[in-house]
């Protein structure tokens, strides 16, 4: 995902940056002598709490077949520290200014920028300025390099897991068999003398308990009795 990220922000970026701006992905630091540089450096990625995954979905053919099942999209955001470097203060806030054109409010990534995972994904991925607070600015100060303006720039981006593919093969057979039992007595009245409770087939494998009844028998309209269902699978 962020390596996914950071090609869309430089397919972005790039056409609105003075031409022979270099796009880096990396610490501040001070630029050589080949050109003005706009450094964006990814500082933390934390989950976002108010995106709540989804279910697993599963992903079928235009005829019904299965192919896999898509684990829950989560969410994610990237935040960068944005720095530009030249010679010059006009030509640090041309690239400054054009990070403020790209992430007008309500920004989302033209999906045609998208690769990889992200490409087709009906989730977006959404841009806005964020704080760069005291951190950032003691982090350039810690490098060793002179104060100068940053901005902060946070990506919204969607993980999308691989799909799972691992399935169990349709079933073959599938048999449903019940067996009818002898009417249970009247609640509260003992069997004849001599004789045992009935107990049915004791075919499959399970049971289900039946409503005011014993573990495994129930009642099926007009006193008719079940015990015991079997379902095979092969």
């Amino acid at each position: 995902m962020i390596s996914e990220v950071n090609a869309a922000l430089r397919a972005l970026l790039t056409p609105l940056l003075p031409a022979g701006t270099a796009l880096l992905f990396a610490p501040p630091r001070t630029p050589d002598d080949n050109g003005p540089v706009l450094d964006l450096f990814l500082t933390e990625v934390r989950e976002d709490p108010h995106a709540v995954p989804a279910g697993w979905d599963d992903v079928r053919q235009a005829d019904g077949t299965l192919l896999g099942r898509q684990p829950p999209v989560r969410r994610f955001d990237l935040c960068y520290l944005v720095t530009a470097w030249a010679g010059s203060e006009a030509a640090e806030e041309a690239m400054l200014d054009a990070v403020l054109v790209a992430t007008a409010p309500g920004r989302r990534v033209d999906p045609a920028l998208l690769g990889g995972s992200l490409a087709g994904q009906p989730a977006p991925v959404l841009l806005r300025l964020a704080p760069v607070g005291a951190a950032g600015t003691a982090g350039i100060a810690a490098l060793g390099l002179p104060p100068r303006t940053a901005l902060g720039l946070l990506v919204s981006a969607p993980l999308v897991l691989p799909l799972d593919t691992a399935l169990a093969p349709p079933a073959e057979h599938i048999s449903i068999g019940l067996t009818r039992t002898s009417p249970a007595p009247p609640t509260g009245t003992a069997p004849p003398a001599g004789t045992a409770p009935a107990t049915g087939s004791t075919r499959g494998v399970g049971t289900t308990p039946g409503v005011g009844t014993t573990p495994g028998v129930g009642t099926v309209g007009n006193g008719r009795r079940w015990r015991q269902t079997r379902i095979e699978e092969r």
